[in-house]
């Protein structure tokens, strides 16, 4: 996987890229990551990636069950929607 230096974009993605683990605020059952079937969880996303994955969110909150440990080496990125420009991850 290359260096990025502009965040990626539903648009200039190829849908399916495994280098790629994509989030969105309503994803879950079933989940694999792609931007078909995106995870919901912050950490099940983080704990199936390999060290130096991206982790795409779709702008929105992502409301965690418990504590979130990001551990791996990564990158980050938010997508903004319509109505929702930043990505927020709550947690007890």
């Amino acid at each position: 996987m290359g260096i990025r230096s502009t965040p990626p974009t539903l648009s200039t993605e190829v849908c399916e890229n495994r280098d790629m683990i994509y989030l969105h605020p309503a994803g879950g059952g079933g989940a694999d990551g792609t931007c078909s079937v995106p995870y919901q969880n912050v950490q099940t996303a983080h704990d199936v990636a390999a060290n130096g994955s991206v982790m795409f969110f779709r702008a929105g909150s992502y409301p965690e069950p418990g504590r979130v440990l990001l551990t791996k080496p990564m990158k980050l990125f938010n997508q903004p929607t319509a109505g929702q420009s930043t990505t927020v991850i709550t947690a007890p």
